[in-house]
């Protein structure tokens, strides 16, 4: 004989709304965080030639001392 697996304990509609509360909250902040994510890709492919090892670090033909 198998035991049977634990029920879960039932929530209150307080309970309920906590749960979703909480569910919408972590869909949000997923979703921000894939927007964050796209435009940091976005701004990696636009950055296109140039932006490889040493760019933006001052020496070279532009990146004369002021």
């Amino acid at each position: 004989m198998s035991a049977a697996p634990p029920k879960q304990p039932k929530l209150s509609e307080r309970g309920r709304e906590a749960r979703r509360d909480r569910e919408a909250r972590l869909a949000e902040a997923l979703r921000e965080n894939l927007r964050k994510r796209k435009a940091q890709a976005r701004g990696r492919q636009g950055a296109g030639e140039g932006a490889g090892e040493g760019a933006g670090d001052g020496q070279g033909p532009e990146g004369g001392e002021a």
